[in-house]
C-alpha cells in the first residue's frame, strides 16, 4: 500500500497534522537502526520519535511516533500518547487527548482512505475502557483495507497511556501485533 511506503512514512506527522504538537514528530529517513532478524530492524532515523506536548512541575504529556519494518516494507506504525500528572489529570489533558485522537484519525485516512470507526474513536476517549491494572486493555479492528489495534491504561488520575498501532493488513497485524 503506497501510504505505508518507506520513502514517505517518516514525514507523515508533519504532513497530516501541521500546526499541532504532533507535526514535530517523525522526520528523518527510513534506514537500519537495529540488529534483529531483518524484518523489524528498520525505522525512521534522524527524526524525533518523541515530543513533550506539556512539561510542567505537575507532570508531562508526551507523544511518540514510530514506524517499524524491514528494508523495503513498513510492518506497522505506532502513535502513542502518555499523560503523567502527579497531582491528578489537569483539564487541559482531555484537550490534548482529543488532539491525539484527531491525529490518529488523520493517519488512518492517510493509510486506509477512511477515518477510524466511531467505536474505535470512542474507545480512545472513554476512560472506562482503559485498563486500571498493569496490563493494558487491547482492542483491534479492521479499518478500510488495514487493521488497527489499541492498548490503553489508566492509573487512577496519575497516568493515561494510549498506543495505537496501524497495520497495512490483517495478515501484518496477526504477524507483528506482539512485536
Amino acid at each position: 500500500m503506497p501510504s505505508f511506503a518507506t520513502n514517505t512514512i517518516c514525514s507523515l506527522p508533519k504532513q497530516v497534522a501541521p500546526n499541532t504538537p504532533f507535526a514535530n514528530l517523525g522526520g528523518g529517513s527510513w534506514g537500519k537502526w537495529g540488529d534483529s532478524d531483518g524484518e523489524l530492524d528498520f525505522g525512521c532515523n534522524g527524526g524525533k520519535d518523541s515530543v513533550k506536548i506539556v512539561a510542567s512541575d505537575n507532570g508531562d504529556i508526551t507523544a511518540e511516533y514510530g514506524a517499524i519494518g524491514g528494508a523495503q516494507t513498513v510492518h506497522y506504525v505506532s502513535a502513542e500518547y502518555m499523560a503523567m500528572q502527579y497531582t491528578g489529570l489537569t483539564p487541559d489533558e482531555k484537550k490534548f487527548r482529543q488532539q491525539y485522537v484527531d491525529f490518529c484519525d488523520k493517519l488512518s485516512v492517510k493509510f486506509y482512505g477512511v477515518k477510524m470507526p466511531d467505536k474505535f474513536r470512542k474507545r480512545l476517549l472513554d476512560e472506562s475502557t482503559y485498563s486500571a491494572s498493569g496490563t493494558a486493555n487491547e482492542y483491534a479492528e479492521k479499518v478500510g483495507s488495514g487493521y488497527v489495534n489499541l492498548s490503553s491504561n489508566k492509573n487512577k488520575n496519575v497516568m493515561v497511556l494510549l498506543d495505537v498501532h496501524f497495520f497495512s493488513s490483517e495478515a501484518e497485524y496477526k504477524k507483528y501485533k506482539d512485536s
